[in-house]
């Protein structure tokens, strides 16, 4: 879990972290803020979604079936490396 993010030394641009933070810390405070929020956090994959009505549906690999008025697709990204 975490994505390119793990891997990134140094991250110079993102607002919040004036000095630059590397991916690794940066993916321990996001964890850290969305845990402040009682968010409930899942590693995953979802295999079936419904979102045929008001009240979204997604099904884990595990087979947990989940409700949520919001869903976040987050799919990911490949680096693409240069030289």
């Amino acid at each position: 879990p975490g994505g390119q993010l793990m891997i990134t030394n140094e991250v110079e641009n993102y607002p919040g972290y004036p000095e630059g933070r590397n991916g690794p810390e940066m993916m321990d405070d996001f964890r850290k803020q969305a845990e402040r929020f009682e968010t409930v956090i899942r590693n995953e994959m979802i295999v079936k979604v419904d979102f045929s009505g008001p009240i979204h549906k997604a099904w884990s690999e595990s087979g947990t079936e989940i409700h949520a008025s919001t869903v976040i697709i987050s799919t990911g990204a490949s680096a693409k490396w240069l030289g």
